[in-house]
């Protein structure tokens, strides 16, 4: 029974459609994600180009989602659900015009399955769009080529030239595609005889018709929102802003890194990428592109006729003794068939140009991130699912040819569109569930559990990244009536966005009140290495202290480590650790006259930091799945953060005590907490690898492992040493105190250090030449903790 041509399609579709349901992010996912939510939820501009398509559909997506229960996050994923659904349905179609249908299937199995393609069709990103759009964009291209009847030739090129303005309104690394496309239909239609002034018009028209998207971004930026990018009510700032030249036109980033790879390494890590995304099947579409070079070389074989025609026979006849035979062909047999039609040469030239094109042009010229470090690799790459739709359309013919030459060709499309299915399930299920990845959300949720409660008095929150600023501003704006929400009084700023001189008009609307932004000076940078960085936040803290006093909160990733002092003191204020977050408090005028009073002071916040980092969530470090430069690697690193900055807090603290002890028992008592503190924190930490052992993976971290380990064996032998000494001094004169009381267990802890400073000694290597003067300082300790507990039990030889 004969099966219509569009079911194996459209049932391909759906397969996917149902896999990525089942495996979309429950809320907001990390990158970009927040701020596109957040947009759309205001109505609000989006960082360039504006994304105004985009911006759209979510939020008529959350529109029909919200009498379901859903939130904006989980109505934009499935929407992108459903546009990388659609798109290897048009890739299925597309292929269908080039081979049979059931084979072109795979081509649309092979890219939807992919794990990059698979992974960026399950959250809200534009990327799904993008896919969608190109798939289209390619449809109408090998329709125009394929089609025989000029008036089909010309519906295809409108609905092309449509589309085109539509990729462009969404991404502009669809002209990449575009640019070739254009001159190709254009050749073909004035080769053709068809291509006319007239023609020419309309199909400028409808470009221009479809970058009328744009149009909303002037529109929505007459209302600025707290998060809304540029001033798009002016022509030179609407050009400026789609045209992306606050990021660099048409590149990744605004200058060019210097440690980026030759475009001859870019094109080989392509390569290499692009056999990942296919797998075994790799093989298929590397014969599916030798093919379509011999189909676009004019290549191909026609069958031979049935029946020679008589000067034939004549020739034969000729060579032999029997005279040829007049008699004419048996008439109920019918005339010799009509050949096999030629492969759609100008479909597959396009089809190699546009391929070639990109390749060339994107890894070779626009992108200029450097691709051996891991987030921009990642970045970089989600560019690559263009190239990878053409290569699993490519695929088509190659799958077409296979299943032909068995015995049963229908047997054998259906055998290898399932073997392709299962192949891509298998392998890249796992990695791309994302069904249960709350990371993010849970850091800004974790992020606004930081801030001290509502209550009449304001609160300062300034967001420096955009794993800090997306994901919370998300929530404050699109779900504001869920716990810890609503923060009525809160003023969150962006700090990126200081700089720019149209944010002035935001500042101007007062979108921020009663916050004070003090004029941008020369120099100012926002990378926290640069000390332009450093003068920017300065600045602003110290305008805003009168009026928010000591509840002004700003992300860890704001500062420069290297720049804090003991006890977090960064210039001319303390950043008290609050969970993911700094609490800015003032130094008082006599601070420096005397340590000892000062140190008081400073310890009087660490019940403050115990009792938040105690509340931040701890969620499963799945690195297989979760690897460095994703956005979950990096929302666990942080998270691990801010209980690694606590520790350091409490031990820089213990570190200065030392030098004003003098016997104040009062003191002692804060040496001794703080050190089990720091040794508590940084002990879990380390505990992470593989389950506290040498072997095993390291937690998500920001910072080197090594300053990790070799903080918290610090850590330890201090507390071990100050528990020596009040063991042994500290008895009878310090109220309370026993050699078990408190939490303070000598052996325990001296257990632990030695567990720990075995780690770290591994870690380093000691031993080897050019062994560090403190891992020297470990190896003698641990040499004095083999004297003094070996008889311990559980003591490790």
């Amino acid at each position: 029974m004969p099966v219509h041509p569009a079911i194996p399609p459209i049932s391909t579709s759906l397969l996917t459609l149902f896999l990525y349901v089942q495996t979309s992010f429950p809320s907001v996912p990390g990158g970009d994600a927040g701020e596109l939510l957040a947009e759309s939820c205001l109505t609000g501009v989006a960082h360039p180009p504006g994304y105004p398509l985009f911006l759209s559909l979510v939020s008529l997506a959350s529109s029909l989602g919200a009498p379901l229960g859903l939130s904006p996050a989980r109505s934009a994923n499935l929407l992108c659900c459903l546009l990388s659904a659609l798109s290897v349905l048009l890739l299925s179609l597309s292929g269908a015009r080039l081979a049979s249908p059931v084979p072109c299937c795979v081509s649309g199995v092979l890219f939807g399955l992919s794990p990059l393609v698979w992974e960026y069709s399950v959250g809200a990103e534009v990327f799904a769009l993008n896919n969608f759009l190109v798939a289209a964009l390619v449809h109408a291209l090998v329709c125009f080529h394929t089609s025989p009847l000029p008036s089909s030739r010309r519906r295809h090129a409108f609905a092309g030239a449509l589309i085109s303005g539509l990729c462009l309104s969404n991404q502009h690394t669809s002209l990449l595609f575009i640019f070739p496309a254009v001159l190709s239909v254009l050749q073909s239609l004035r080769a053709s005889s068809l291509l006319t002034p007239a023609l020419l018009l309309q199909l400028a028209a409808l470009s221009l018709l479809g970058l009328s998207p744009y149009l909303l971004l002037a529109l929505w930026s007459r209302t600025p929102t707290p998060g809304s990018w540029g001033d798009l009510t002016s022509l030179a700032g609407f050009v400026r802003h789609v045209a992306r030249a606050e990021y660099g036109t048409l590149s990744l980033a605004p200058s060019r890194n210097s440690n980026v790879e030759s475009a001859a390494e870019r094109l080989l890590i392509y390569l290499k990428d692009a056999g990942g995304q296919f797998g075994l099947f790799s093989l298929l579409v590397a014969a599916g592109f030798l093919l379509s070079v011999k189909a676009a070389a004019g290549g191909g074989k026609r069958a031979a006729p049935r029946f020679a025609p008589p000067a034939e026979k004549a020739k034969k006849a000729k060579k032999g003794k029997t005279p040829p035979s007049p008699a004419p062909p048996p008439p109920s047999l019918p005339p010799n068939p009509p050949l096999p039609p030629t492969p759609h040469t100008s479909a597959y030239k396009t089809l190699l140009l546009v391929l070639l094109f990109y390749l060339a042009i994107w890894n070779c010229i626009f992108s200029n991130l450097p691709l051996h470090i891991p987030m921009a690799y990642n970045v970089h790459s989600r560019f690559w699912m263009q190239p990878n739709f053409l290569l699993a359309l490519l695929a088509a013919p190659a799958a077409s040819r296979l299943s032909a030459l068995t015995p049963s060709p229908s047997l054998a499309s259906l055998s290898l569109l399932s073997l392709a299915t299962l192949h891509q399930v298998s392998l890249n299920y796992e990695f791309c569930d994302r069904s249960d990845a709350v990371h993010n959300l849970e850091y800004g949720l974790a992020i606004l559990d930081s801030l001290p409660p509502p209550d009449s008095s304001p609160t300062l929150l300034l967001s420096h990244t955009d794993l800090d600023w997306n994901t919370a501003r998300y929530l404050t704006a699109c779900e504001s009536s869920s716990p810890p929400l609503p923060l009525p009084n809160l003023v969150h700023v962006n700090a990126q966005l200081l700089p720019y001189p149209w944010f002035q008009r935001q500042i101007s609307a007062g979108l921020f009140s009663p916050a004070v932004f003090p004029p941008i000076q020369p120099g100012v940078s926002t990378n926290k290495m640069d000390a332009g960085n450093t003068n920017l936040i300065l600045r602003f803290l110290a305008a805003n202290h009168a009026e928010f006093g000591d509840r002004m909160f700003i992300d860890m990733q704001a500062i420069n480590d290297a720049e804090l002092g003991p006890s977090n003191v960064w210039h001319n204020v303390m950043l008290v650790p609050h969970a993911v977050l700094y609490r800015v408090v003032s130094l008082p005028s006599d601070f420096g006259q005397d340590p000892a009073t000062d140190l008081r002071r400073m310890a009087a916040h660490h019940d403050e930091t115990v009792q938040f980092i105690d509340r931040l969530p701890r969620l499963p470090a799945d690195t297989a799945k979760y690897g460095r430069g994703s956005w979950e690697y990096a929302a666990l690193s942080v998270l691990n953060d801010g209980r690694y900055q606590g520790a350091l807090s409490f031990l820089t603290h213990a570190l200065e005590l030392a030098k004003h002890l003098s016997g104040d028992t009062a003191l002692m008592d804060q040496y001794v907490t703080g050190l089990a503190r720091s040794s508590s924190l940084l002990g879990a930490l380390v505990a992470e690898r593989g389950g506290g052992g040498v072997e095993g993976d390291a937690p998500p971290l920001s910072f080197p492992l090594g300053d990790l380990t070799k903080n918290c064996a610090l850590s330890y032998m201090k507390y071990y040493q100050s528990l020596t000494i009040l063991e042994k001094f500290y008895e009878e004169t310090w109220p309370g105190w026993s050699r078990n009381g408190g939490g303070h267990d000598v052996e325990a802890v001296a257990l632990r250090a030695a567990e720990v400073i075995s780690i770290h000694l591994k870690d380093v290597g000691v031993g080897r030449a050019g062994t560090d003067t403190g891992d020297q300082v470990f190896v003698n300790f641990m040499e004095l903790l083999h004297q003094r507990h070996a008889g311990v039990t559980g003591w490790g030889t």
